[in-house]
């Protein structure tokens, strides 16, 4: 996946960061995003994606998770250490109702917000509070603007 046209504020992550968070997610964080968060400095940047009914307005503001994030809202926190088994991994912890991606989905997936507030299982979390945001982790560049 190749993002342009930003202006990064965020930092890199070095590969053995996300391989050694990855070992104890047994596996699910993809080679591509571990590369993409090498290539670019998106770790702890912030992307605002504007209502796709007025412009004017911010509809989701995401800040990328850096692993030490990732480790806490995948594998500690509600609702991402119940449906991380399903393939979700958090992309943006936020304060609230965070962001994931299915890493299951290929290899530019669709973004979800997953509602903090609907169960402890991860089956009910997906099936009742599950919002697609893109259609794509890449549409995510294309339509944001990173601050």
């Amino acid at each position: 996946m190749q993002i342009k046209g930003h202006e990064w504020k965020g930092v890199i992550v070095e590969p053995k960061e996300w391989e050694q968070l990855n070992s104890e997610m047994k596996g699910l964080i993809p080679e591509w995003y571990i590369r993409l968060f090498h290539k670019y400095p998106i770790a702890e940047s912030l992307l605002e994606l504007p209502d796709l009914n007025d412009l004017e307005l911010v509809e989701h503001s995401l800040e990328f998770v850096s692993p030490e994030e990732m480790r806490e809202e995948s594998l500690e926190c509600y609702p991402g250490c119940a449906i991380l088994k399903l393939g979700y991994i958090c992309v943006d912890g936020g304060g609230g109702d965070p962001y994931f991606i299915n890493v299951h989905e290929g290899e530019d997936p669709p973004v979800y917000q997953i509602l903090h507030d609907i169960s402890d299982e991860g089956t009910e979390i997906i099936a009742d509070g599950k919002i697609q945001i893109s259609d794509s982790f890449s549409e995510l560049f294309e339509r944001g603007t990173i601050y």
